[in-house]
């Protein structure tokens, strides 16, 4: 699942959603080195980080208007105008521009392609977000957002059993994250093997899912495992 203006699943806002449900990295030494642009990038992120999106976009364009080449600006743009336009097409457009600036200048990080894929599954354009998550784990091939993300996507996809590969793996790495057991719990429904869907939607259950990044919103999960326990 799972957008990072930086994260997991997700979108990636802690290095700027994912957990899926995630992101931005931290700036490097060598993005302080314009003092403004960095300071714009910083009040921008922590206004992100508080749920305040519309707020953060005037000191990103202001980060990005004194540093064009600040390409966690970008990251951090387009994930406020995708939280702002999360039904909104053209919100997502602004969005999926600004990744693509951000990849341009930093092709060697996955994050900008883990939140323009991210973004790609919110417009339906599934295809294109499995080849930003296909590139990306070729830059990260450890990490478990990302490996839930492109789970998410073949289970959309109707790829039921590559959306389980995706999905174990990604709870391999990472078992404390709620998403990837639910999208694998979507799939094993699918397949009609309701014992193991139980069984992962009690797992994401216990984990409790909260960040609003994540795909499945717990009392989605909730509905789908008694509906999964009638199917017994």
């Amino acid at each position: 699942m799972k957008p990072s203006a930086h994260n997991s699943i997700h979108l990636a806002l802690f290095s700027l959603l994912a957990t899926v449900c995630s992101s931005c990295t931290a700036p490097s030494s060598a993005d302080a080195t314009n003092n403004l642009a960095y300071k714009e990038y910083v009040a921008g992120h922590q206004l992100n980080s508080a749920g305040k999106f519309k707020e953060a976009i005037p000191h990103l364009d202001k980060a990005i208007a004194a540093d064009p080449t600040l390409a966690d600006a970008y990251i951090s743009r387009g994930f406020s105008y995708g939280k702002l336009g999360p039904n909104n097409s053209e919100m997502l457009e602004h969005s999926l521009s600004d990744y693509a600036k951000a990849i341009a200048l930093t092709p060697e990080e996955p994050h900008g392609y883990n939140n323009r894929g991210f973004t790609l599954l919110k417009l339906n354009k599934i295809d294109q977000a499995i080849a930003d998550f296909d590139f990306a784990l070729k830059l990260e091939p450890d990490a478990a957002y990302l490996f839930g993300n492109r789970g998410e996507a073949y289970l959309r996809k109707g790829e039921l059993d590559k959306a389980i590969s995706d999905a174990t793996r990604a709870i391999e790495l990472n078992p404390e994250d709620a998403d990837p057991f639910a999208t694998r719990g979507d799939a094993w429904l699918l397949q009609k093997n309701y014992t193991k869907a139980i069984k992962d939607y009690d797992s994401a259950i216990e984990l409790n899912p909260t960040p609003a990044d994540c795909f499945h919103d717990i009392e989605a999960i909730k509905t789908k495992r008694e509906e999964a326990k009638k199917a017994l």
